[in-house]
């Protein structure tokens, strides 16, 4: 849920950008729709007034609306209950955080927002003055904002191109549709009839500005009335370009020119509520453009379920829309004979039964989006606050008068290494929580990878203000590497491993230092932590307890964070295992209790984990971890903890089953099963017509079935004959989209081939998105032999977590 936070959204354009006006409702009705601690306002100002009336129907989802400027009688007339404003200071004494913005607010909490970077790949689209504003505009966000935020990886790729020395964190926020009910309520018949339009259309819901490329889009409809596909084409948008004055005459002329008046409808910019119902009643919709930053357009279709051709932008396939197919941008004849085939493919609207399940998947979207928003702020405002603190370290020996004499025979030197890498947002918490430390006698060393994101700024001023404070920012082969590279150059007797998003607790060091000092002969001690959120709010203590050589098999009840080592014992065991991204700690913990120095545990709490969305933990746990996890049980043991395995089915059972599955053959955890030994499936996953698998199994583990997982890209019908050893075993028919059929094969020999042959193909030069020539059936996503033991937890898993976890015991040895 969102935090209480006031958010002040600006208003960024009006009806010459219509995709602004959409941008600040899809985001603010997000916000909306999924929080309910929220404060929203809508900032207006002279500037921006003429285009208050679009966002008028926002004021029910908003806490109020913000004048900036000078009021007028006109604005008292249109805007109801505003709070005033004079300046930007009165502005950010009511708001704690402000997006999206297109210039630096100084000393401000803000993010700003790039939208594309079209002028850099299509400048004969914009005079020299527009190129310079626009870079002007874009180099001081990138020079003087701490966070930016794009619409698509895409253009976060191009940022950091452009920027390479820009010290802005980079986010990217996706935007998307939210689902109103009564856009599935609605008959969009009748919105067909106020528009007066054929029972047959296909639609383009794009401005009439020369990169939507209209112009090709009209000369293919030409094409296909001259070879008797009479193809309706309805669409909307707003009629002007504002770099070219006389774009829209010059389309007009296209019409007429080409004789295709009586195809296509152009209506204009019309309400939204009209565009949508007139999406569903389409047959398709298409998006032709040369360049986008992320389309509305297709997140749109996404959210009604609707195919949508469009072109193949490298930003239009990281969208994804489920029913897209994609065209060659500029390439007459792969668009003619893509909107042939959809058109043949495709039936008028609506798809009732589509639209439930669009409408479900884009509220989780829609969910995801807004949680993505919510971090983005808090980090903001959290970057900013330390921003304005990075002076609070008291310099300890930056000076003879503030140098502090230790005695070290009963205060020995504590070395803390941080690995680090673009965590500027974390970085000085992690630091502060060392350095004002009751315990002195530290050295606090962060060995960062090369961080692009203002960690450096950090780690600079740190430097400076205190001298048992130093730091390396260069590229490096990871945490382990990073761990490593400190312990060599660490001095202190003790090595504390602090990573660079967590935290020590008050007195942490001394208390390690006493216990050290109890028993020296132990080579670790260890202590209690805290998991935190993000903001580094306590959600529950990590579940730490006494270990030996024996519970360390099923499981690691170290915290990291709460455990020190003496530097001795860790160069013994030559550091971390730099082969390891997320257990090397684990490894660690189980090679010390195997040597001859103990591991000692104090019941203080010493260290707080933070786990976040981004954090190694929050985000590669299972696809990490729990593959590192196995090795190193088969490493240690020489075999796997039914703990380990059962605690990931049953606590990210969501991986789903071919994810196990496939991780379980890896390591033969379920006994030497069937594996795939070839196949004639490309490297991009599509099958041939006569597709073909051998696969190779042991006498003790026979094959039982072969389950096939794939997607049939047309939108008709595919009837497929599956074969063992040239004998028919079955026949499926498949519907458009994701499959998943088993093909039962009840197998003894150790070698087997099976066929599975279609009577329809594709081909991409044709009717797909590619120029090869290559005949082709289904996408084969997923092809997994099962033996009867893979085939039990099959069943199993697909009944729950539970009931693997029940079969698991009853069936693991």
């Amino acid at each position: 849920m969102m935090n209480e936070i006031k958010i002040g959204i600006p208003i960024i354009s009006g009806e010459e950008w219509i995709g602004g006006v959409i941008y600040v409702e899809q985001l603010i009705k997000a916000i909306s729709s999924v929080s309910s601690k929220k404060k929203i306002y809508l900032i207006v100002t002279n500037e921006t007034f003429y285009s208050f009336n679009l966002h008028k129907q926002l004021i029910p989802s908003l806490t109020g609306v913000i004048f900036m400027g000078e009021v007028t009688k006109e604005i008292q007339n249109h805007i109801v209950d505003f709070i005033y404003c004079r300046n930007i200071d009165e502005l950010f004494s009511i708001i704690d955080f402000y997006f999206p913005s297109f210039i630096p607010l100084k000393n401000k909490c803000f993010a700003a927002w790039i939208p594309d970077f079209q002028h850099r790949y299509l400048p004969e689209l914009f005079s020299k003055q527009m190129i310079d504003a626009r870079d002007q505009m874009f180099s001081d966000l990138a020079e003087l904002s701490k966070v930016v935020v794009l619409s698509s990886k895409e253009v976060e790729k191009d940022f950091k191109k452009f920027y390479p020395d820009s010290q802005a964190i980079t986010r990217v926020l996706h935007f998307h549709s939210l689902p109103v009910e009564e856009w599935y309520t609605v008959e969009p018949r009748n919105i067909q009839k106020k528009y007066n339009l054929p029972d047959n259309f296909i639609i383009c819901c794009n401005q009439f500005w020369k990169h939507k490329n209209h112009e090709l889009l009209f000369k293919a409809i030409a094409r296909l009335k001259k070879s008797h596909q009479n193809i309706n084409l309805v669409c909307t948008g707003a009629k002007t370009d504002y770099r070219f004055q006389h774009y829209f005459s010059h389309l007009e002329n296209v019409i007429r020119k080409n004789n295709i008046q009586d195809s296509v409808y152009i209506l204009g910019h019309i309400p939204r509520n009209d565009q949508i119902q007139l999406i569903r009643r389409s047959k398709f919709l298409i998006q032709p453009s040369l360049f986008e930053g992320w389309s509305t357009v297709v997140e749109d279709a996404r959210t009604l379920g609707k195919p949508i051709l469009l072109s193949d932008l490298t930003v239009n396939q990281e969208q994804s829309p489920k029913y897209g197919v994609y065209f060659k941008r500029n390439d007459l004849n792969d668009l003619i004979n893509k909107i042939g085939y959809l058109a043949n493919a495709s039936q008028p609207g609506p798809n009732i039964e589509r639209e439930k399940v669009a409408k479900m998947e884009a509220l989780e979207l829609i969910k995801d989006y807004a949680e993505t928003f919510q971090t983005i702020a808090n980090e903001t405002i959290k970057i900013h606050n330390n921003s304005s603190e990075l002076n609070i370290i008291p310099s300890i020996t930056t000076s003879q008068s503030t140098t502090v004499h230790i005695n070290t025979a009963e205060h020995p030197l504590v070395s803390i290494i941080t690995p680090s890498f673009n965590q500027s947002r974390f970085i000085l918490e992690t630091i502060q929580t060392v350095l004002q430390q009751d315990y002195l006698n530290v050295e606090h060393i962060v060995i960062d990878g090369g961080s692009t994101d203002g960690t450096l700024e950090i780690l600079k001023t740190c430097s400076e203000n205190d001298a048992r404070f130093r730091f390396i920012s260069e590229p490096d082969r990871g945490q382990s590497h990073a761990i490593n590279k400190g312990l060599k150059i660490a001095k202190g007797e003790i090595i504390g491993w602090l990573n660079s998003d967590d935290t020590y607790l008050p007195g942490a060091v001394s208390k390690v230092v006493e216990a050290f000092r109890n028993h020296p002969n132990l080579g670790v001690i260890y202590g209690n932590a805290y998991i935190t959120n993000e903001m580094n709010k306590v959600i529950r203590p990590y579940p730490t307890e006494k270990v030996s050589i024996e519970s360390l098999f099923h499981s690691c009840s170290i915290s990291q964070p709460a455990a020190f080592i003496k530097k001795n014992v860790f160069q013994a065991l030559n550091g971390v295992d730099e082969n390891l991204q997320f257990c090397m700690d684990y490894d660690l913990w189980i090679r010390v209790a195997k040597s001859s120095h103990p591991l000692g545990y104090i019941e203080e709490f010493l260290a707080n984990s933070r786990w976040h969305e981004s954090s190694k933990t929050g985000s590669h746990l299972v696809d990490i971890g729990f593959p590192e996890i196995i090795k190193t049980n088969l490493k240690h043991f020489g075999s796997v903890s039914i703990t380990w395995i059962n605690h990931f089915l049953e606590y990210y059972w969501n991986q789903g089953v071919f994810w196990y599955l496939n991780l379980f053959k890896r390591f033969d955890i379920l006994g030497d099963s069937p594996k795939v030994q070839s196949s004639n499936r490309y490297s991009d996953l599509w099958a041939p017509p006569h597709f073909f698998v051998t696969i190779d199994t042991s006498k003790k583990f026979p094959l039982e079935k072969l389950l096939l997982k794939g997607n049939n890209m047309a939108f008709n019908p595919l009837h497929l004959q599956a074969y063992m050893d040239s004998k028919l075993v079955n026949t499926y028919v498949i519907e458009h989209g994701d499959f998943l059929i088993d093909i039962p094969i009840n197998s003894n020999q150790t070698r087997c081939t099976i066929e599975v042959k279609s009577k329809e193909n594709m081909i991409p030069a044709v009717i797909s998105n590619s120029s090869d020539t290559r005949s082709l059936s289904f996408l084969a996503e997923e092809i997994i032999p099962l033996s009867n033991l893979e085939e039990q937890f099959y069943e199993e898993f697909n009944k729950g977590p539970k009931y693997v976890v029940r079969w698991m015991s009853e069936n693991f040895k």
